[in-house]
């Protein structure tokens, strides 16, 4: 009966349906073929939105929209300039780190593939980077916007895996810059070779206090979030709340880069882009429902431990089927459907759900740099104007930078769980 379910949902999904739909379609499908009453489903769909926990999800989508609009990004990439602009192949260290600090302020990958990449990628090029290589650069190093916190990825697994969304946060800081970094290094030892960018020149210490003091507001928003959260001033919930507040003050107040008239456009696209996720979330909850129904959370995890009993080997083996299903699906809809299958398997063989989860979600995110379907690498290949994937050699050597790093955080869980555990 699973098996049913699963392949109405692929064949949907393989005549492009959209993720939500499909799974709504075949979630409606499957109770109408066994006779049961359809109001039970739509019921199901109502009860997985019906949270105050899930409620952060379009506050930080809000809050990330208006920051993306505020020209928060300029400011950022000018202080990050400032500081290492004059090294030798700086700018894929500026674009790497710039990516970083707006993932903090915006929790998604795309947002900040776009926002970054449609800065830095023709000022790359302008420099004598590869079109390919600055497309991939940026995209790798963008997707980790979805990973950083406010992350709204882990805000969707923490409700579908019943874990705290204040710790995934925390605990996402830490792994998010560590993967960051070694694709910072990666890139600036790709430019070297290829001779990219020579030396650029020192700015004055006056200039980099000025670009500190005009980034300041922006770098204090993860720390208002996070600090918040665990100070215990507010919840996760609340603190997306906040966040959106300081967001619109930043934006109408401080640096005044928005107008009133513009707040129309940002809630709308706010809105647009919340309802899609809500939709996925909807959906999951029914096929998700009608899985456990019919046992399919009981039956993956068995077969999966008939392979191998050994914790760290299905670890493993469930990593690798979220990097597959990570090229071929969007990562809300991955979290909705199987974080309910693995995180109960793996909280049974000892380990942590909260490391679990965001290795989860890195994993996901890799997948999303990867093709056939990349979302930010084919947003970035847009931006620049060069067909999509690019070649092989500029894509190859990020993806496999971040799969090691990945290991190296399934074996070494202390890195995910340092600041939690302070």
């Amino acid at each position: 009966m699973i098996a049913a379910l699963f392949g109405f949902f692929f064949c949907l999904v393989g005549l492009a349906i959209p993720i939500g739909f499909a799974m709504g379609m075949s979630a409606v499908a499957f109770v109408l073929w066994e006779q049961a009453e359809t109001a039970v489903a739509f019921q199901r769909m109502a009860a997985g939105v019906g949270s105050f926990t899930l409620l952060a999800l379009p506050l930080f989508v809000l809050a990330g929209s208006i920051m993306h609009h505020g020209e928060i990004s300029p400011k950022l990439m000018r202080l990050v300039n400032c500081l290492i602009g004059h090294v030798a192949s700086g700018l894929a260290i500026v674009a790497s780190i710039s990516s970083c600090l707006f993932g903090f302020v915006t929790g998604s990958s795309v947002a900040d593939v776009a926002a970054i990449g449609s800065i830095m990628m023709p000022e790359m090029v302008k420099k004598g980077y590869g079109k390919g290589y600055t497309a991939t650069l940026q995209a790798c190093t963008g997707v980790l916007g979805g990973v950083i916190p406010p992350s709204i990825l882990l805000v969707v697994i923490g409700v579908a895996g019943g874990v705290s969304i204040g710790h995934l946060l925390l605990a996402a800081a830490i792994p998010g810059w560590f993967i960051g970094m070694c694709l910072m290094v990666t890139g600036w030892v790709i430019a070297r070779r290829r001779n990219y960018q020579p030396r650029g020149e020192r700015v004055s210490a006056r200039e980099t206090l000025s670009a500190f003091r005009d980034a300041l507001w922006a770098l204090l928003t993860p720390i208002l979030v996070l600090g918040g959260i665990y100070s215990g001033v507010f919840t996760p919930t609340e603190a997306a709340g906040v966040a959106v507040v300081y967001a619109l003050l930043l934006g109408l107040v401080v640096y005044r880069t928005i107008r009133f008239r513009k707040l129309y456009e940002i809630f709308r696209e706010a809105i647009n882009v919340s309802c899609a996720i809500l939709l996925i979330i909807a959906c999951g909850n029914t096929f998700g429902w009608l899985m456990a129904a019919y046992r399919g959370p009981e039956i993956i995890n068995n077969y999966i431990l008939s392979i191998s009993k050994d914790p760290l080997m299905v670890f493993f083996l469930v990593m690798f089927v979220v990097l597959i299903l990570g090229m071929v699906m969007e990562g809300t809809a991955i979290a909705i459907i199987f974080i309910p299958v693995f995180m109960p398997l793996m909280v049974s063989l000892g380990v942590n759900p909260v490391h679990f989860g965001v290795v989860f979600a890195l994993n996901i995110n890799i997948g999303a740099i990867t093709p056939p379907v990349a979302v930010c690498l084919m947003t970035a290949c847009r931006i620049i104007g060069i067909p999509y994937p690019p070649p092989f050699r500029d894509v190859f050597p990020f993806v496999a930078t971040m799969i090691v790093a990945l290991l190296i955080l399934v074996f070494f869980p202390q890195i995910t769980l340092f600041l939690g555990k302070l």
